[in-house]
C-alpha cells in the first residue's frame, strides 16, 4: 500500500470468516522507503509471520531483511 511518503508499506489485514474485518496493521520501516512481503505463514500457534525485505536508503540503496510476528 503506498503511504503519504509515497513509497510502499506493508499492509497485514485480518478478517472474520463472514469477511468482517478484524484489525489492520500498516508497516513502514525503518529507512521510510519501499519495503516488500516476501513471504506470509503461520507458525505451531497459528499466528502470522510475515517476511520480506526494506530499502534502508533510497532505491537502489542498500536493503534489509524484515520479520514481523503479529499475535493479535
Amino acid at each position: 500500500v503506498r503511504n503519504a511518503q509515497n513509497t510502499d508499506d506493508f499492509l497485514v489485514e485480518k478478517y472474520t470468516v463472514l469477511g468482517s474485518k478484524v484489525w489492520e496493521i500498516q508497516y513502514n520501516g525503518l529507512g521510510n522507503h519501499d519495503d516488500e512481503i516476501g513471504s506470509i505463514g503461520l507458525d505451531t500457534k497459528g499466528r502470522l509471520i510475515v517476511a520480506g525485505q526494506g530499502f534502508l536508503t533510497p532505491p537502489p540503496g542498500y536493503k534489509g531483511f524484515i520479520i514481523q510476528k503479529y499475535i493479535q
